[in-house]
């Protein structure tokens, strides 16, 4: 659930919630997360791109009461909840005459709240196609690398993800 509200024509803020039913592999165990966040976007037309920044700040929750190590005890997380400071740079390119944008996006994670030290451990990198089927229907199919870095076990996922959106 998001809300948002343009403050001026190329800036807009919002506050959202989302529930997460999260796939904890390490434990075979899906976990319920509440995700909190406040941000700030803005953007820019040149020429057929829009680049486009996001600022936010999310807090997420995580259910521990799951989580059994080995020995029988309750495994907890080091941080609970997690604060974090996103940024995100994104370029959208309209493509004259065709209902496809392609859009490239870079994303890293601040911690705002780790005892041992505050850093920068994510970085995402996102290739997108969406396809305009109509003005209130929109598929989209990503291609994400996430890095963890600055980590004791850094690690690369690649992810690929499909959505459709409703425009209102």
């Amino acid at each position: 659930m998001e809300i948002q509200r343009k403050i001026v024509k190329q800036v807009d803020v919002g506050a959202a919630y989302e529930f997460q039913y999260f796939n904890d592999t390490k434990y075979s165990d899906f976990q319920p997360r509440h995700r909190k966040y406040i941000f700030i976007n803005g953007k820019s037309q040149l020429g057929r791109a829009t680049i486009q920044c996001k600022e936010r700040i999310q807090v997420t929750k995580k259910d521990v009461s799951d989580r059994i190590k080995d020995n029988g005890k309750i495994d907890t997380y080091a941080i609970n909840p997690e604060w974090y400071w996103r940024n995100r740079i994104k370029i959208v390119y309209k493509i004259r005459k065709l209902p496809v944008s392609p859009s490239f996006s870079f994303e890293s994670f601040y911690q705002l709240n780790n005892l041992e030290k505050n850093v920068f451990d994510k970085l995402r990198y996102n290739l997108s196609l969406d396809y305009h089927v109509t003005k209130h229907h929109l598929f989209g199919l990503d291609a994400i690398i996430d890095q963890k870095i600055n980590t004791k076990k850094s690690e690369t996922r690649f992810i690929t993800s499909w959505s459709y959106i409703y425009i209102l």
